[in-house]
């Protein structure tokens, strides 16, 4: 059985001629597989960049910003509501004088 481990078990990749023991295929196999791995985090990360750099791109190219124009909404409102408050005031001052004058 310990003979067996040094003996020669096969080819990993069949495009390949180099054939290896146990512990060499174990090895060869592992890193094949993290080669590839990095292969392919490299491509995601890659993919990753170019989407957000066109969503950048499109949202340069549109104008319009969601958080400025949420800002701007929230802004809009606070003024509406201070103008309504102003106007309701200048409304119960006038009915006052109305109804003191004119009483």
């Amino acid at each position: 059985m310990a003979d067996a481990i040094h003996e020669t078990v096969g080819v990993l990749n069949p495009n390949s001629s180099t054939t290896y023991n146990v512990f060499g295929y174990y090895t060869q196999m592992v890193s094949e597989l993290s080669t590839t791995g990095n292969i392919w985090y490299g491509i995601v990360s890659n993919q990753e960049l170019t989407v957000t750099t066109a969503f950048n791109e499109r949202q340069n190219v549109m104008g319009v910003s969601t958080d400025e124009e949420l800002s701007n909404l929230i802004k809009f409102q606070q003024c509406y509501n201070a103008s309504s408050r102003y106007i309701t005031t200048v409304a119960e001052m006038l009915e006052y004088i109305i109804e003191r004058l004119g009483g």
